[in-house]
């Protein structure tokens, strides 16, 4: 509280309150990893990189293979994945950042992937999961056929993504209303496929994005899905159009309020301070954790 004069015409003392807000950006942490920031296949509990969470709901079988992705970040390893008939499934869940686990508006998920061969009938690919392990959009591929995107509107066919071993890349934003996505995919790295739009799969578990999921199912013997880097961009950078002012209270006891506008940026949450400290609503404070005070 920082006191000032006595203005005229108003009774009693008059004090102007300065108080500080803080805007933090919300979202899933920025995260990175690539098969060279270790040596072992994939497994449950693996934690290497940064910013992700330890590999879980691993299934099936798995290698560290030496070829690696043409254009990945890592060219001389990547994480390999097979089956016997069956399914083989792993999961690389989010982590927070200021409590927040899944992927906000503007942030970007990058992945890399290669066809190891995939017999007719059998599919490997990739999926976006909500928190209860629920695919809300998938790219996959299905032997002796082409590349799918499966999203809110269906299984559809993408012809001019063909089947090739040199790896594809996946570069997924999550568009401002919450429920649409932009995927631009490059298939090799580097050679633009196109950009695709939709809606997610509707699911019980809800429309939050906050883990990345590879599986392959009945691909043949020899055959396998090979894993490269993988990314988590960070939240837009906030920015704030309209700064607080400080307010003159010309009468005992008194109101003001205070208001911070045209705040842009992903999932913004809002603390006013006063003097540092971070105030909580109840007696003479209401709203501290809304755009006003």
């Amino acid at each position: 509280m920082k006191p000032t004069r006595i203005a005229a015409g108003c009774l009693g003392l008059v004090f102007a309150f300065l108080f500080a807000f803080a805007l933090q950006a919300r979202g899933a942490a920025t995260a990175s990893d690539n098969p060279c920031n270790t040596s072992s296949a994939i497994s449950s509990g693996l934690n290497t990189g940064s910013g992700f969470a330890a590999w879980t709901s691993v299934s099936g079988s798995y290698y560290y293979g030496g070829s690696g992705i043409s254009g990945d970040a890592c060219t001389s390893h990547d994480w390999g994945m097979f089956d016997g008939g069956g399914v083989t499934s792993c999961q690389r869940p989010f982590t927070s950042a200021n409590g927040v686990t899944s992927l906000q508006v503007g942030q970007k998920i990058v992945i890399d992937m290669a066809n190891g061969g995939v017999q007719s009938g059998g599919t490997e690919g990739f999926s976006l999961y909500n928190a209860s392990s629920q695919a809300l959009w998938e790219i996959y591929y299905k032997g002796s056929d082409s590349w799918y995107i499966k999203d809110g509107s269906g299984e559809t066919k993408q012809s001019g993504i063909p089947y090739a071993n040199g790896g594809i890349r996946v570069s997924f934003t999550l568009t401002p209303d919450s429920s649409h996505y932009s995927a631009v995919i490059e298939q090799p790295v580097g050679t633009s496929k196109g950009t695709f739009t939709g809606t997610f799969q509707s699911q019980g578990g809800g429309s939050a994005i906050t883990q990345l999921r590879w599986f392959t199912s009945n691909i043949g013997g020899g055959n396998n899905l090979q894993v490269g880097q993988m990314g988590v961009s960070c939240p837009d950078t906030l920015a704030i159009g309209t700064q607080p002012t400080a307010q003159t209270v010309c009468s005992t006891p008194g109101s003001a309020s205070f208001t911070v506008g045209s705040v842009t940026g992903d999932s913004v949450t809002y603390q006013w301070r006063k003097n540092g400290s971070a105030l909580s609503n109840g007696g003479s404070i209401a709203n501290a954790t809304t755009a006003t005070l």
